[in-house]
Order: structure tokens, then C-alpha cells, then sequence
């Protein structure tokens, strides 16, 4: 051995720097390549110090939003999670192996914010400056909600499935003097929304409100998702020939998230079977997904609700009854219930804000506005008819192609949309205002008036081919943004808008996305691959190396650029996911005034 290791040494060492060449060269290659990077590597370092309490036992539409599916690959499905939580994870808020703003008795164990200054994205104009760590601060989840509970804070709203479980319905009448309570005397009348708890919405308040994390009785799923779902997926045509676009449907599989939330219910999926649980943490029962699944809209009385179909084919909606273990059938009418668009909406979205309602003929099914204690505000003349926001409703009649516009609270129109004009290129043409193509998130803030401004769909056709030929030439079709005169706002040049919530405007140009308020001030730099819009006062933003962080309305991050998926909000909650420590739901605070 010894000879031939003399008499081979240097073709040996030779062959040994030959290897040790190329293989670093096929690392350097597959790095630029994009096959891995090294942001595990501070990912790693800091999981042992990133929370002050014990970690829990183990933690859908068009492509301008933030699509989860598109985040996590197929190995998701194959390959078993790596347990890379170290030892000493287990740290306690009243002995911190690190420093953080103390409570004001001394000790550290107390929640203070007073020092707290969170990073802003509002200046940052490369997506490099957003670290990916998971930061040690008071407003990220770093404090558990029971924590926060007993430093004077409270939940930030309360949603459907929690205040079910503490709600007492308001006792029987009493049967009159002399008669039994057999029935044979007659109740008294009692409201049903008196029988039904009340749902507050909570909504981000920057400064103020901070993120709870909580804890469970039980394991949550340490993978992103454990199967596939198929899933109806709209898709808008724009025909080359100018005429109207038009949406077709097509089933897609897609990746299930091990948690999804709806409506204050968390939804955890542990391959096998559905559990539902309340936003309080309790238990509730188990979904059959192949008979219900959520209908994104609540009834009038902001119950979240699910729908089945039946035998003969129709949709029948239903509700958690309050004690979380059974459906109730409700006789939910779309047309007179409905918000406009089906989302994860929170209660207060499409509320009037007015003393006018409306009301449904029962014969022809129109829609009219009626003034209780006053009378009738305008005929039975709507197919649809929104809530009024800021002095105005959004309106459709048969009229004028199907079009929209929007009246004031006497009934009358409030400005002319139906428009007859020559343009630029000497082209006469019909302008007119119509409903969205597709009613999801996507479209959000349609309908209804924030902050003096609302989304629209305004549409140009060719007046000759429409009068005489009886055909549709587009000649635009686009969204804007309008103020309650009907004036359109100047959007910066070249961006397109893609979503309009809380007063912040989404925009997009050149498949990058970010956010202007109504004032115009940008809040988040149009840096990033997707974003999705503003639902109670948060929005989330996705890097071009994939890292997801959430953000406020004033710009501030929330939860850092370190997350594979974050939710919406749902009632207060948001479930966040990232690779190397699985799921966690976090909870709106407030501070006790």
C-alpha cells in the first residue's frame, strides 16, 4: 500500500484538486443558477432566540395576488420536515438570554412599547434592506396572547366563533298571567339579530396595536401543506378582435395550506380530515369538505357563512350554530344580503352607513331604498343595489347595457355616466361605468366610497358598431379610481391599479407592485414580485427571492420578510408559515384605554 501510494501520490493529489476544482465550481454555478441560496444560514442562527415565551409545542384568483401555491413546491408533498428547533428554544419572557424594551416595574418581565421604532418600507428602494431574521420585538408575536392578556391588553374585535361560545341568547318571554307555557299563549315577538352575538371588527392601528401569538392545546402542522385540492380558477379573455372580454372556468390542483383561516375560524388540515377551530383556540368540530365548504360571505347578521349543494342541485347556505358542532340552514338571499364581492371580508365591510336600506320586491325581484320611519326613497328599479358609503350607493339597472352609477341619498343620480363623445382619433363612442368580470378580493374596493374615492370599471364602445351593427368594439376598458363627482384621480403614469382598501391604493407596472395612499404618498416602494390588498389595516409583500413580510398603512414592517405565506387577515387573526419552524397564527392586540 505504502509503494503504490508513492509511486501514485501525484496523479493522487492531482486527481483530489481536479475534484475539489470542479465540484466547487458546480457550487458556484448552481448558486447563480438559482438552485439554493444561503439565507437559511441566518434563519437557522436565530430560532433559538426569537421569542420571549415558550414555542406551542410545534407551530386563491389573478396572479398580481399573492397566490401560496405558487410559493412551496411539489416536495412539499414528499419530503418529510426537518425538526431543526434547538434545544434551547424554550427561553422564557422572565429570563431572556437577550435584552428587550422592559415593563415599566422593573424586572423586564413587563410589555413596554414606549422605546418600540419598527422598520418602515416607505424608503426602501431594494429588496436586499429587508433582512431576513425574525426580530426579537414586541410586535411581531414575540409575546403570547395570554401574556398580553395579563399586561392590560385585550383583543383587537372579536369575531363569530368566539363570541358564539360566551354568547347567552336573551331567556324565553314569560307566558302571560293565567295561560301555560305549552305554546297555546302567543310569544312575543323577539328580534333574531337580539339571538345572535355581536361580531367587532378590529383593525391595525399603527403604533397601537400589536400581535399576540398563540398557544394551543394541541399540534399544529410543521408542513405547509399534506395534499392537493381541486379548485375552480376564473380566467379573463381578452379576445384580439376588440370585442367584450369574457371569463371562462377551469379546475386546477392545487396545494391545501395546513391552515387556512376563514372568517375567524381556523381550518387545520392534517391530510385526513378538516378541523374547525375557534379563534380563542377551542375546538369545534370536523368539516366533511366533500359536502361544505366556506361561501366567503356572511348574512345580515355577519355570520360566516358555508354552503352544500343538493341533490337537485341547489345551493343551500348554512351557518356554525353557536356551540360549534352543527350546521343550520339559512335562507340567505345574495341579492339583498350580499357585500358585492366574495372574500374573507371582515363585518363592517360593506355596511350602509346611512339611515337608508334597502328593500326586495318579492314578485319582480328589483331592488328599491327605503328610509325606516320615513318611507320609500326611490321604486323597485335595481338589479343591484350596495349600501351607501359617504353620501352615495353604486346602482345597476337594465338600462344602457347592464351599466352602473351611483345616487345620493334623495334618490337622484348623482353624475352622468352614460357618456356620448368623440375622442382623440375622431371615433365616436358610449362610455359608460360597469360591474367588475369577477367578484373575489381581486376586485376589492368596488361599490362602495373610502376616503372620497372608489374603484370602477369605465368602458368605451364604438358607438356606430353598437347603433347600427348591433355589436360590441371596445375602444377602453379599465379600472380607475373616481371621486364622489365623478371626476377620475390621476394615478401616477404608467401604473396600473389593481386593488383599493383602507385608503391604500395597490398599483403594478412592469409586473412589480406597491402602494400609494389616497393622497398620493407612496407607502411601499413598487419593488415587489406580488402583493395582496389592505384587509384591516395590514397587507402582505413578496420578494423576488420569495420572502413574504406583512406591512401597515403607515409603511411599517409588521412581520418581517422572513415568512413563506402569510394569510389576510380573518377577524383579527393571521396565520403565518415559514419552512424551518412551520405554522403560526397570530392575534390583533390592544392596549386597555
Amino acid at each position: 500500500m505504502k509503494y503504490f501510494f508513492r509511486k501514485f501520490k501525484k496523479q493522487l493529489l492531482r486527481l483530489l484538486a481536479a475534484v475539489l476544482v470542479f465540484g466547487a465550481a458546480m457550487l458556484v454555478l448552481l448558486y447563480f443558477l438559482g438552485y439554493y441560496d444561503f439565507s437559511f444560514l441566518d434563519r437557522y442562527k436565530v430560532l433559538g432566540v426569537i421569542f420571549e415565551d415558550p414555542l406551542p409545542q410545534t407551530q386563491t384568483g389573478p396572479s398580481m395576488f399573492f397566490d401560496p401555491s405558487e410559493l412551496i413546491g411539489d416536495d412539499y408533498l414528499e419530503e418529510e420536515p426537518e425538526d431543526i428547533l434547538p434545544e434551547d428554544s424554550s427561553q422564557t419572557a422572565e429570563n431572556p438570554s437577550q435584552g428587550m424594551s422592559g415593563g415599566s416595574g422593573g424586572g423586564g418581565s413587563g410589555v413596554d412599547l414606549s422605546s418600540y421604532e419598527t422598520k418602515s418600507v416607505k424608503s426602501v428602494y431594494d429588496e436586499k434592506q429587508l433582512a431576513d431574521k425574525l426580530l426579537r420585538t414586541d410586535r411581531t408575536g414575540a409575546f403570547t396572547v395570554d401574556k398580553l392578556l395579563s399586561e392590560g391588553y385585550h383583543i383587537s374585535g372579536i369575531s363569530y366563533s368566539e363570541a358564539g361560545l360566551n354568547f347567552v341568547p336573551p331567556a324565553e318571554p314569560e307566558p302571560a298571567e293565567g295561560e301555560d307555557a305549552s305554546g297555546n299563549a302567543e310569544p312575543a315577538e323577539t328580534d333574531e339579530a337580539d339571538s345572535v352575538p355581536k361580531v367587532v371588527t378590529g383593525t391595525y392601528v399603527p403604533g397601537e396595536t400589536v400581535l399576540g401569538r398563540m398557544t394551543f392545546s394541541f399540534q399544529l402542522p410543521e408542513r405547509y401543506s399534506l395534499r392537493n385540492r381541486e379548485k375552480i380558477q376564473k380566467v379573463i379573455h381578452y379576445p384580439l378582435d376588440d370585442s367584450e372580454y369574457y371569463v371562462t372556468e377551469k379546475s386546477v390542483q392545487e396545494q391545501r395550506p395546513a391552515i387556512e383561516l376563514y372568517m375567524g375560524y381556523i381550518l387545520m388540515d392534517d391530510g385526513k380530515t378538516l378541523s374547525m377551530i375557534a379563534s380563542d383556540a377551542t375546538p369545534l368540530s370536523v368539516m366533511d369538505e366533500t359536502v361544505y365548504a366556506p361561501a366567503f360571505a356572511r348574512d345580515r347578521y355577519d355570520r360566516p357563512l358555508f354552503y352544500r349543494t343538493s341533490e337537485t342541485g341547489e345551493t343551500q347556505y348554512v351557518y356554525l350554530a353557536m356551540d360549534g358542532k352543527n350546521f343550520i340552514r339559512t335562507e340567505y338571499d345574495e341579492l339583498e344580503e350580499g357585500r358585492g364581492l366574495n372574500f374573507d371580508y371582515p363585518a363592517s365591510y360593506g355596511k350602509t352607513d346611512s339611515s337608508i336600506t334597502t328593500d326586495k320586491n318579492g314578485v319582480t325581484g328589483k331592488m328599491a331604498y327605503v328610509n325606516k320611519g320615513v318611507g320609500m326613497v326611490t321604486g323597485y328599479d335595481f338589479t343591484d343595489a350596495f349600501a351607501f358609503s359617504e353620501g352615495l350607493a353604486a346602482v345597476t339597472t337594465t338600462k344602457n347595457r347592464n351599466g352602473m352609477y351611483f345616487i345620493d341619498e334623495n334618490g337622484k343620480r348623482a353624475f352622468e355616466t352614460w357618456i356620448y363623445y368623440f375622442n382623440e382619433h375622431n371615433r365616436d363612442g358610449y362610455a359608460n361605468l360597469v360591474k367588475p368580470l369577477t367578484n373575489g378580493i381581486e376586485n376589492i374596493g368596488f361599490y362602495y366610497f373610502e376616503n372620497g374615492l372608489t374603484r370602477v370599471r369605465t368602458q368605451t364602445i364604438d358607438a356606430y358598431n353598437w347603433a347600427y351593427v348591433r355589436r360590441i368594439r371596445l375602444m377602453r376598458d379599465e379600472h380607475i379610481l373616481i371621486r364622489p363627482d365623478g371626476s377620475e384621480y390621476e394615478l401616477p403614469a404608467g401604473y396600473q391599479l389593481e386593488g383599493y382598501s383602507d385608503g391604500m391604493i395597490l398599483l403594478s407596472k412592469d409586473d412589480r407592485y406597491g402602494f400609494i395612499d389616497y393622497t398620493g404618498e407612496w407607502i411601499a416602494q413598487p419593488i415587489y414580485t406580488s402583493a395582496t390588498p389592505f384587509v384591516c389595516g395590514l397587507a402582505t409583500l413578496k420578494t423576488e427571492d420569495g420572502r413574504v413580510g406583512m406591512i401597515d398603512t403607515a409603511g411599517n414592517i409588521v412581520l418581517q420578510f422572513t415568512y413563506d405565506y402569510i394569510s389576510q387577515v380573518s377577524d383579527g387573526l393571521i396565520a403565518a408559515y415559514r419552512r424551518e419552524n412551520g405554522w403560526t397564527i397570530l392575534k390583533m392586540m390592544e392596549k386597555d384605554v
